[in-house]
């Protein structure tokens, strides 16, 4: 099912190999600003909840929240009660640092060794407190190796420009709802295309791999 080109010739030999084989990171960076209060917050963790049950061994997810400040909830774990439990227990309140959160997240990701990494960040406003500039997380990402995943749920305050710019340029994709309901969907569909990835190799006419 695969096709690969080079100098507008097939290439036969390919070596393909399902990336969910392979152990993965994925940080789930979560808004908890004081927007998100009440069905927002709630919906969004039953979304969460859902991402981490449908995200099998040899997997590891970590859980990071974001409102005036970034806070690791849960570390780098496959237990999916360390994580169903981090994310009952996060609350609204405060303003939106959106960049900070990524900024976190990508420091999470620095250690966790070997394997894809990927952020998925649900936010429903523009970033307003951020210390750290979305230039200089969007570096850090494409120069690690970080995909970028952005959930937005859209409210007057939501500005899609930065968190669609960080997910194209990552090799990610932002997807949007307006109802905090699809939020599980969403997520579900996540996971899906997460697990269903595939790493191609083959030797090129140059020698390398």
């Amino acid at each position: 099912n695969f096709l690969v080109t080079e100098d507008g010739k097939k290439v036969e030999g390919l070596n393909v190999e399902p990336a969910g084989s392979k152990p993965m990171t994925v940080v789930l960076a979560i808004d908890t600003s004081g927007s998100m209060q009440g069905q927002p917050l709630a919906d969004a963790k039953t979304a969460a909840k859902g991402f981490v049950e449908r995200m099998k061994a040899p997997h590891r997810l970590a859980v990071v929240s974001f409102s005036t400040t970034p806070a690791l909830v849960a570390a780098s774990t496959s237990s999916k009660d360390i994580l169903s439990a981090a994310i009952d227990r996060l609350g609204a309140s405060g303003d939106t640092a959106v960049y900070d959160g990524l900024s976190l997240s990508l420091d999470v990701l620095a250690q966790a060794g070997e394997g894809q990494k990927n952020i998925i960040v649900l936010s429903d406003g523009a970033d307003n407190r951020s210390t750290v500039g979305f230039d200089q997380v969007l570096s850090r990402a494409k120069s690690e190796g970080v995909t970028v995943f952005g959930v937005g749920l859209q409210s007057s305050e939501f500005n899609a420009a930065t968190l669609e710019r960080i997910a194209s340029e990552s090799g990610g994709k932002l997807v949007l709802t307006s109802d905090s309901t699809a939020l599980y969907s969403l997520y579900a569909s996540l996971a899906k295309e997460l697990s269903q990835q595939y790493t191609i190799s083959y030797i090129s006419s140059a020698g390398q791999t």
